[in-house]
């Protein structure tokens, strides 16, 4: 006979109930008990929690990143932007713009995001075609179209620095609190001791600002609205607000909502790039 479990261990609860108990007790991680229980349990397997996804990518140095934006042209439906970050003069923006028209995304926006004003990590010249423009720059107004066709959080995936996420904290929190962050930074016991993890070292501001920035997260059941609408052509800079596409009705809006690992304490808002 199979061992019998508790249906809410099926979904993670028990898990979740575990952690609490084991924690709260204990005087040392009484704030960790207190954490869990505001974020409340884990979402049901199979339950949608977020609508769309936003990758945050410095495509164009190692080979990781081109592979992860070509699996997620490939198998995820609801990609709706990618941004850039670490740009080298707009290069990242049109190889990734390069890149999805290839896979057969063109419906996939792309924004060139924050320069930091490095060389030394841009790997793909010579493979972007005379033939791609500059992308545009208007990561607000991106994000924000992406938001207003989303019921539910919207899903952000950083691959890189947290220059861009850090940029919407000071200019746009409202939009970062409708998002559920995933990032990929920071690490223990790091290969080499004598430095931070890569995407963490090069905008340490922007980190420590992001992180202390996105909300607590919370679990939504709300049904996600149609995808976003977007302009027969990609928008530029110069176009203006009243040209970009107006945003579907949809049945609520999204409610405040993140995910991104340990909290970092607080500093005053510095400016992220370089």
């Amino acid at each position: 006979m199979g061992e019998i479990r508790d249906e809410d261990d099926d979904h993670g609860v028990g898990d979740w109930l575990g952690l609490i108990a084991s924690t709260e007790h204990d005087p040392r991680l009484r704030s960790v008990a207190e954490r869990l229980r505001e974020a409340g349990p884990p979402p049901v397997p199979g339950q949608v929690t977020h609508s769309f996804v936003i990758l945050d990518t410095d495509i164009g140095r190692d080979v990781d990143d081109a592979i992860a934006v070509a699996a997620a042209a490939a198998t995820v439906p609801e990609l709706a932007l990618v941004i850039t970050c670490d740009e080298y003069g707009g290069q990242r923006a049109r190889f990734a713009r390069h890149l999805l028209d290839l896979l057969g995304r063109r419906d996939v926006p792309v924004v060139a995001g924050a320069d930091l004003g490095n060389s030394r990590f841009f790997c793909v010249d010579g493979l972007i075609s005379e033939h791609v423009p500059d992308q545009p720059s208007d990561l607000e107004e991106a994000v924000e179209t992406v938001s207003a066709a989303a019921s539910l959080p919207v899903r952000w995936v950083g691959m890189d620095p947290m220059s861009n996420l850090a940029r919407l904290a000071d200019t746009r929190p409202d939009l970062l609190a409708r998002m559920e962050v995933t990032q990929m930074g920071g690490a223990l016991r790091y290969r080499d001791p004598t430095r931070a993890e890569h995407n963490f070292r090069l905008d340490p501001d922007a980190a420590r600002h992001a992180m202390a920035a996105v909300p607590a997260p919370s679990w939504s059941s709300r049904t996600p609205r149609s995808p976003p609408s977007w302009p027969s052509t990609r928008p530029h800079r110069s176009t203006p607000r009243s040209a970009l596409p107006t945003p579907q009705p949809g049945p609520g809006c999204c409610t405040p909502t993140s995910i991104a690992g340990s909290s970092v304490s607080t500093r005053p808002p510095s400016n992220t790039t370089r």
